[in-house]
């Protein structure tokens, strides 16, 4: 069976100066993440500034809202004895139910603003979202965080930074390729959506996309727990954190695929 040593570093060295991967593909993102942006507010009809805004807001919130999130949800105590960690950047930690939760707050408001429809905008903030979710997983092996629980011994993937110390490196679960799979997966399933509309020249219901994509990532992000290393509540408990946190996107999720096969999206969210 496969099994395979990861041991990269996760900085790299340019011109003697050291850069984080991860910090490198965040920025890789938001690059991407603009271009995906200004397509789909070109497709409906918006403002060059509305690309301004979206992109601004999408960084905040997924930054802002995933180092709130996560010590939240999995360093409550630390949090509340020193708020002031979630600014202190070599201090690791990021939540991608907080992203979400912050990212859909601050849209919500972006619409009133703009007085727009808010699930349009959740449609066309998919791509990118979907996108990032995969690509910020990749950062997370190359810093070798976010692994997953043990495996039976035959396969898996070594982590001697995460379990560093310890006289045998067990094999995990590689549960940030899972996810990163999971993310690209649903950006490619988006993309077949808008095609088939676009080719068909007919008009995507509103809520589809968001439908689509906030229960493919919310059953995804269930099932990848069950591989996921334990994290806040007792190994014993039924459930982990995230999958309680992943039940929201799956009943929002079915919400929206109700609501864009009954066209009631459209009015819901005007």
């Amino acid at each position: 069976m496969f099994k395979y040593t990861w041991d990269f570093a996760p900085t790299l060295h340019f011109l003697g100066y050291p850069l984080r991967i991860y910090g490198l593909i965040y920025a890789l993102c938001f690059l991407i993440g603009w271009q995906l942006i200004d397509w789909q507010v070109n497709r409906g009809g918006g403002e060059e500034r509305d690309t301004t805004w979206l992109i601004g807001l999408s960084f905040f919130g997924v930054w802002f809202g995933g180092r709130l999130g996560h010590f939240l949800f999995y360093e409550t105590q630390l949090f509340l004895t020193d708020p002031f960690i979630l600014f202190r950047l070599k201090r690791g930690g990021m939540a991608s139910h907080g992203s979400l939760a912050l990212l859909f707050i601050l849209l919500f408001l972006f619409s009133r603003i703009r007085k727009t429809s808010f699930i349009d905008i959740l449609d066309r903030m998919t791509f990118p979202t979907a996108m990032g979710a995969g690509a910020v997983r990749i950062g997370n092996l190359f810093n070798s965080e976010v692994v997953g629980r043990l495996t039976d011994g035959s396969w898996g993937f070594r982590f001697p930074i995460y379990d560093y110390g310890k006289a045998q490196i067990p094999l995990r679960h590689p549960t940030q390729i899972y996810e990163a799979l999971l993310g690209f997966s649903i950006f490619a399933a988006l993309l077949l959506v808008e095609r088939h509309y676009h080719k068909a020249g007919k008009d995507r219901p509103i809520g589809l996309l968001t439908g689509i994509a906030w229960l493919s990532y919310g059953v995804g992000r269930f099932v990848v727990e069950f591989w996921k290393e334990y994290q806040t509540i007792d190994p014993d408990a039924f459930f982990t954190m995230g999958q309680w946190l992943s039940s929201l996107p799956i009943l929002f999720g079915i919400l929206m695929l109700f609501y864009s096969r009954k066209g009631i999206a459209a009015r819901f969210g005007s």
